[in-house]
C-alpha cells in the first residue's frame, strides 16, 4: 500500500516538476501528459515514459517498474541516511563520554582520612601511639615475644571515596569505584618480609579498608595506589610514602624506650627518629 502511495507521490512531483518548465522538451512528458508519437520512449529523472495510446488520445505513460524501483531507491536512502545520522551520533556520544572518563579518571585523588596531625599532640610520644593506632598496627604474636624485630605486622588503613563534582551521570553510573588497587613497589632491604594478603575492601558509606600483611619491623615498603572502577579502570597512581612498620610495643610504656621510634614526621623532624 505504501509503495503505491510513493509512486503516486513521485508521479505527481515529477510532473509538478516538469510542467513548472513549459519551455523545456522535458516538461512535455509526464505521466498522463499528450504526446505525439506513439511507442516514443522518454526518460526522465530514471523514469521511462512511452508514449501509448488511451482511448482516441495518444499519452505517456509511466513504466511502473521504475517508479517502484525510484521509491525503493528513495526508502532506502532515507533509511540509509537515518542510521548513518544514528550512528554517527553514537560515536560522538562515545567521543565524549571517553573524554569525560578520561577526566574523570585523573580527578580520582587519593585521601587519607582523619590522619593524625602532629600539631594536635603536645608530644611525640602521645603523636606515635595516636599514629600507630590510625595505621591499625597489629602484630603477629607467634614464636618469641622477645624476638621482637621478627615479628611480622599488618596495617589496616581507611580511605574515603573521592568527591569529582561536574561529571555527567552516565559517568557516575557507568564508572563505579570498586576499591583501591594496591601494588608492591619496593623494600628497603631485599633480605626482609615480602608483604602479603594486600587487599581492599568496601565498608560503606564511601570508605574503603586497606589491608597488608607481613610488613617487617624497621623495614621501609613503597607501595602504589590507584582507586580501580568496575570496568578494571584504573585512576591516576600514588606512590605512598614509605610505610615503615613499628616493633611490637605496649603502649603502657613510651614506644621509644626500647626501640626505634618509626614515624613519617614528626614537626619538621626526619622519618626516622631513633632512641
Amino acid at each position: 500500500m505504501w509503495r503505491r502511495s510513493l509512486v503516486k507521490y513521485i508521479t505527481l512531483s515529477l510532473f509538478i516538476t516538469l510542467s513548472a518548465s513549459p519551455g523545456s522538451a522535458a516538461s512535455k512528458v509526464g505521466d498522463g501528459l499528450a504526446c505525439k508519437k506513439i511507442k516514443q520512449v522518454q526518460k526522465i529523472q530514471g523514469i521511462r515514459y512511452t508514449c501509448s495510446k488511451a482511448g482516441k488520445k495518444l499519452v505517456w505513460i509511466a513504466n511502473k517498474a521504475d517508479l517502484l524501483a525510484k521509491a525503493d531507491a528513495e526508502v532506502k536512502a532515507k533509511a540509509d541516511a537515518e542510521v548513518k545520522a544514528k550512528a554517527d551520533a553514537e560515536a560522538r556520544k562515545a567521543d565524549e563520554l571517553k573524554l569525560e572518563k578520561a577526566k574523570f579518571l585523573a580527578s580520582l585523588n587519593i585521601t587519607l582520612l582523619n590522619k593524625p596531625k602532629e600539631s594536635d599532640y603536645p608530644n611525640q610520644k602521645s603523636y606515635i601511639i595516636a599514629d600507630r593506632r590510625w595505621w591499625g598496627w597489629k602484630w603477629n604474636l607467634i614464636g618469641s615475644f622477645t624476638d621482637r624485630a621478627k615479628i611480622p605486622a599488618s596495617l589496616q588503613v581507611t580511605f574515603k571515596s573521592p568527591e569529582s563534582p561536574g561529571f555527567s551521570d552516565e559517568i557516575y553510573s557507568q564508572y563505579v569505584i570498586k576499591c583501591l588497587n594496591i601494588r608492591f613497589k619496593s623494600k628497603n632491604d631485599t633480605w626482609a618480609y615480602e608483604p602479603t594478603n594486600m587487599n581492599c575492601t568496601p565498608i560503606g558509606g564511601g570508605l574503603f579498608r586497606v589491608n597488608i600483611d607481613n610488613l617487617q619491623w624497621n623495614v621501609g615498603y613503597q607501595f602504589e595506589l590507584s582507586w580501580e572502577l568496575n570496568d578494571g579502570s584504573l585512576g591516576p597512581v600514588f606512590l605512598w610514602a614509605p610505610i615503615i612498620p613499628p616493633g611490637a610495643y605496649d603502649e603502657t610504656m613510651n614506644p621509644c624506650k626500647d626501640f626505634s621510634c618509626i614515624v613519617d614526621s614528626y614537626r619538621g623532624d626526619s622519618s626516622r627518629i631513633p632512641y
